[in-house]
């Protein structure tokens, strides 16, 4: 994958953004980088994806839906890497038909506590 230039990435977010209307209304910053995270799905290199659980079903199956019309376009394994998932997601991401469980990756041994969300789960679409 090429180098990213992030100033020019938010810029073309931002416009993008504008021109479908999403200014029209406050919104959060997880909203905010869920457009990035759509904006860079949409980048036929695209093939790996990492998500950070600090928003919603909703929003995360908007981004799913923007990964799998580039998956369409541009057919290509991906893996998805989600980052301290909720069972929320877990129950959502496991009925996506394109989506297979990879692997899971734990890291309660770096923190203090018994936290079984301090995980990685990986997905791959091949």
């Amino acid at each position: 994958m090429k180098d990213v230039n992030l100033n020019e990435l938010a810029k073309k977010a931002f416009e993008s953004a504008k021109a479908k209307g999403f200014h029209d209304e406050k919104h959060t910053d997880g909203h905010w980088l869920m457009l990035v995270m759509c904006e860079l799905a949409e980048a036929v290199e695209a093939d790996r994806f990492y998500f950070f659980n600090p928003f919603s079903v909703e929003i995360l199956r908007k981004v799913m839906a923007r990964i799998l019309e580039s998956y369409y376009a541009e057919p290509r394994e991906m893996m998805l890497y989600f980052y301290y998932p909720s069972d929320e997601y877990i129950s959502y991401l496991m009925t996506v038909p394109e989506l297979e469980f990879y692997d899971e990756i734990s890291f309660e041994d770096l923190f203090d506590g018994e936290n079984e969300r301090e995980r990685v789960i990986v997905f791959r679409i091949p």
